[in-house]
């Protein structure tokens, strides 16, 4: 009891004095141009601040989360568009590398001296040693064994069956293939023969001191007359004089990436009446 009689005037002084405090700031909020109301406001501003900041808080986190999930929605949104894309972006694409090589062997049918015909590769032998394409062109379309096959950078090989829809065509690197060659350098005629390797061709029993070199470009000699004189044949990478050896033997690159053929050109003789002397491909005739 005499505890609290003791501490009784100090809470009673304690109480004057905030009653005192409200009075003044009632007094100070009545007067808005009083000097004291600046002092006063900026005085109990950290108070105040203090106090909205759990309510700011709450506020800052809603918007962060709204703001998080939009975001997520949006990209979810994003890359569901992009997955439906993906096939019609990889379509055009394709087209757009189909419309190069068509243009490229539109070039080369319109420099190629007779008639001219696009063909599609749909098959490829599945015997490693034997290099037989088959193309969608057939006897209906005009197509003979022994015709000659060209892409736009170089010689293909020959037909040598032909169906009523269809025909396979054996590459220049099958074991099975020569074709007369002239180096572009020194106008001598060689024979390229296949080895049965997609990336290499050999001219067998050459004299020692034969005049090619590494580097010497290979054309079609025109000697047979399967193929017009001066298309690209290859390039030679290599030559092998070997101690020993009664012949040399060289090694060429072919200028036709022959796994990789999808379009090839057919092609006729020059001497064909000049009603055919046109290229289907440049006349519009291409395969749909």
């Amino acid at each position: 009891m005499s505890q609290y009689s003791s501490t009784r005037p100090f809470l009673l002084a304690k109480l004057i004095l905030f009653l005192a405090l409200a009075l003044l700031l009632l007094v100070v909020d009545q007067r808005e141009q009083a000097p004291e109301r600046g002092w006063l406001l900026t005085l109990v501003y950290p108070v105040q601040a203090l106090g909205r900041a759990p309510e700011n808080l709450w506020f800052n986190l809603q918007d962060y989360l709204r703001t998080r999930s939009a975001l997520q929605a949006e990209n979810a949104r994003l890359q569901r568009e992009m997955a439906r894309m993906r096939p019609h972006l990889l379509r055009l694409m394709a087209l757009e590398q189909e419309n190069k090589r068509l243009l490229t062997l539109l070039g080369a049918a319109q420099r190629t001296p007779g008639r001219t015909l696009l063909a599609r590769v749909v098959g490829a032998s599945s015997d490693p040693s034997s290099h037989v394409i088959t193309i969608d062109r057939g006897s209906r379309d005009g197509v003979f064994a022994g015709q000659a096959a060209m892409a736009a950078s170089g010689v293909v090989g020959q037909v040598v069956r032909v169906g009523p829809v269809s025909s396979q065509v054996t590459l220049l690197t099958d074991p099975g293939q020569s074709l007369p060659a002239q180096v572009l350098r020194t106008r001598k005629n060689v024979l390229v023969n296949g080895n049965g390797d997609p990336l290499k061709l050999s001219i067998p029993f050459l004299p020692h001191n034969a005049d090619i070199r590494v580097g010497d470009v290979l054309l079609t000699s025109g000697l047979g007359g399967l193929f017009p004189k001066g298309l690209p044949v290859g390039r030679v990478v290599s030559i092998d004089r070997g101690s020993g050896r009664v012949f040399a033997d060289a090694a060429v690159l072919p200028w036709v990436k022959m796994d990789r053929l999808e379009e090839i050109l057919l092609l006729w003789p020059p001497a064909e009446p000049a009603a055919g002397s046109r290229s289907d491909l440049a006349a519009g005739q291409a395969p749909q």
